[in-house]
């Protein structure tokens, strides 16, 4: 009966494991397509406002890509003005799996079903699926941090963004979604993992804005060489204190 049990148990962790890789899986590969669509989009849309400027004079193409960069944010306020006023409010609305349920219902006779019949297909609880949800929020998280100190206008808009999506989730969460899985806490080691790095390409960008604007005489960006060193060096700290001791105990 043990041994069951036992059994059991260890057949539930790998498959809960397994749900977590999967998850994490793709959150990675969202996360390398969402770093190519920032940064290729913050270098390229600077290079495309100016460039007529550069073709006029080459000799000054440093300077003009530097004063052409903070205008490219333009474009990621609008993009988070979209996923603040319509991509959230169609998540809370889930209009998908609405009409799914209507064609169901309308196709079938509710008081011929079974049980397992109304607690399947589209009328199943639906789960939370991490892999699709934190890349949407750290999108965002990736553009303000990116643009905090080049283009700061930025941030109000992502302040409404991260508070329409905490109350849009905490209502998902408590009332619609369910955790078919437990994981210890996995996803947000990969979370972690990604909001730093995500900081440090931030503060990278922000270190060559200043190179780029020929801007040697300010103190700040003297304060900033170091900073990428610190952020690793906190990161290795937090996996060696935090993550290592969680995990053994975890397995």
């Amino acid at each position: 009966m043990f041994s069951c049990a036992g059994f059991f148990v260890c057949y539930c962790a790998e498959g809960m494991k397994l749900e977590s890789e999967i998850q994490n899986s793709i959150m990675t590969r969202y996360f390398y397509y969402q770093v190519a669509n920032v940064y290729v989009a913050l270098g390229l849309g600077s290079i495309a406002t100016s460039i007529h400027a550069v073709i006029n004079s080459p000799s000054n193409i440093l300077s003009i890509l530097g004063a052409s960069l903070p205008s490219v944010s333009t474009y990621f306020v609008s993009l988070v003005i979209v996923k603040s006023f319509t991509a959230l409010p169609l998540e809370l609305m889930r209009i998908g799996p609405l009409l799914a349920i209507l064609g169901v219902k309308a196709c079938s006779d509710k008081k011929k079903c079974t049980k397992r019949e109304l607690r399947s297909g589209a009328f199943a609880d639906p789960p939370m699926l991490y892999g699709w949800c934190y890349p949407n929020i750290m999108m965002v998280l990736m553009i303000m941090v990116a643009y905090a100190c080049i283009a700061p206008l930025l941030m109000p808009f992502c302040v409404v963004f991260f508070g329409f999506a905490y109350i849009m989730y905490k209502y998902q969460l408590l009332y619609v979604y369910i955790n078919d899985y437990q994981s210890g806490g996995f996803m947000w080691y990969a979370v972690f993992d990604r909001s730093m790095a995500a900081l440090i390409m931030a503060t990278v960008t922000l270190l060559g804005y200043y190179l780029i604007r020929l801007t040697y005489d300010i103190g700040a960006m003297y304060f900033l060489v170091p900073l990428p060193f610190l952020l690793v060096y906190f990161w290795r700290y937090c996996d060696g204190r935090f993550k290592q001791p969680t995990q053994v105990s975890f397995q």
